[in-house]
């Protein structure tokens, strides 16, 4: 209602245009109103004011939770409806979609979400696991350690290399309007939506938006052997430097996964593992022994216990366990080829994502999935839709005790199933709108934005605002 009565006031403010000035100042006074009322609703998460002087947050759940995703909401419409009609709307050239980068988000997301679910179960969040479902599995030696493991090449390394295989080349008006839009969806997220009790933050996408400026502004310039190399040596030394953010830590560690996807030959590796260029034989020979190098690479003994002195990208090499205890325990001089580690570890991932992204991913749409699956509601929400609620369920029905390998087998299975159902509901339309309303900004674009600051200098300078429709004369 209160959207729909400041559209009302736009519309009555912006009815009389005898100059193009009193366009403009409209247009900016009902903005200020959009943002007076955003940050009513964002005030609901902070709250009162003890006797003391002290701050208090607010534990009332429906403020808590509902205002801020209020305000957000008035915000992005009244911007969407103001802006609009300051600018005319352009119209965007639609690109063939890529299914086989599709399918691997898709398909990379989900092992994200299957895995956080497995190191919930692993970490103890979960202490129903291992005395009903899972009992004698739930270990990082046991089945869903080594599907952990398993699992591992898919999950990030897989995203970091799509993510690099998408952004070649320099900046474009588009391209720095999704960069634009990107900085708006992580800074509402971390510092609006995340104090209501979330605790999925955003740091993928803080370190895309760090990888896709670098690599628009500075990797277009450089050699692609020298992209490669100076990512290889800024992630070994960042194991060596703990920056005190995870999400900079996490960033500077996998941004040689980004490197690599941004320095392969995507076009030239689709055209050789085309299907059509291959014998059915030859080809389902390369799949099994990429399979084989895969699983004996990670599930069995010799590869658990490689793994656990292999460093992960997350962090430095002294706060990341396992393989912290081994560094550790190292001399001086281990520890300063430690580094080599890592390489290998991202050797082995690229092997197996990029064999796995080539060899066994479809390059059509996948059943049921949508032409342009929304991927990124899926890495925000699916510690609510997939943790949450698994966890609720597992508390309230009936728990049986499952000690056979058989039906350990079947449980994860199950969980697996629930994790494609839920992607599906994430990727919803329903879910979709709502996400939009709040963290979608549609109109935050670089057209807009230069108009805004043409609007600002005439108001500053006195002089006239036309409004054109920004194509070139």
């Amino acid at each position: 209602a209160g959207s729909r009565l400041l559209v009302v006031l736009n519309q009555k403010l912006c009815h009389c245009q005898h100059t193009h000035m009193t366009h403009g100042l409209a247009h900016f006074a009902v903005l200020a109103v959009a943002l007076a009322i955003c940050s009513i609703g964002v005030a609901g998460v902070a709250a009162s004011w003890n006797d003391n002087g002290t701050l208090q947050m607010v534990t009332f759940a429906p403020i808590k939770y509902l205002c801020p995703c209020l305000g957000l909401a008035v915000l992005n419409g009244l911007l969407r409806r103001t802006l609009d009609r300051v600018t005319m709307a352009q119209q965007v050239q639609q690109t063939r979609r890529d299914f086989l980068l599709d399918n691997a988000k898709l398909i990379a997301q989900f092992a994200v979400i299957f895995g956080h679910l497995l190191g919930f179960i692993l970490n103890g969040s979960y202490d129903a696991d291992s005395t009903t479902f899972l009992v004698g599995a739930a270990s990082w030696n046991g089945l869903l350690g080594r599907s952990w493991l398993l699992l591992n090449p898919l999950r990030m390394p897989l995203i970091c290399v799509v993510s690099g295989m998408c952004s070649r080349g320099r900046f474009t008006e588009h391209r720095v309007t999704a960069l634009l839009r990107m900085l708006y969806l992580v800074f509402v997220w971390d510092y609006i939506v995340l104090p209501t009790g979330l605790k999925v933050r955003a740091w993928y996408l803080w370190a895309l938006l760090i990888w896709r400026v670098t690599a628009y502004a500075l990797f277009c310039r450089l050699p692609l052997p020298m992209v490669l190399l100076s990512a290889a040596i800024l992630s070994c030394l960042a194991g060596y430097v703990d920056t005190g953010l995870y999400a900079m830590n996490a960033t500077l560690g996998h941004l040689i996964y980004f490197a690599v996807g941004y320095t392969f030959p995507y076009k030239t590796a689709v055209q050789i593992t085309s299907p059509d260029r291959w014998s059915w034989l030859s080809l389902w020979a390369l799949r099994l022994a990429l399979i084989c190098c895969h699983t004996l690479g990670t599930i069995s003994d010799a590869g658990c216990a490689l793994h656990n002195i292999l460093p992960g990208a997350h962090g430095p090499f002294a706060k990341l366990s396992p393989a912290n205890n081994f560094f550790l325990q190292l001399s001086s001089l281990g520890r300063a080829g430690f580094w080599a580690l890592r390489i290998y570890k991202v050797a082995f991932d690229t092997l197996i994502c990029v064999g796995y992204l080539f060899l066994m991913i479809p390059r059509g749409r996948l059943p049921g999935a949508k032409a342009t699956p929304n991927t990124v509601n899926m890495y925000l929400l699916h510690e609510f839709f997939v943790l949450k609620v698994r966890h609720y369920l597992c508390n309230n029905i009936a728990q049986v005790v499952v000690t056979s390998f058989a039906g350990h087998i079947a449980v994860l299975l199950c969980y697996a199933t629930f994790c494609c159902i839920m992607m599906g509901v994430m990727d919803s339309s329903i879910t979709s709108g709502v996400m939009n309303c709040m963290i979608e900004p549609r109109w935050l674009t670089v057209a807009n934005l230069k108009r805004v600051a043409s609007a600002l200098g005439v108001i500053v300078g006195g002089g006239s605002f036309e409004v054109t429709s920004g194509r070139k004369p």
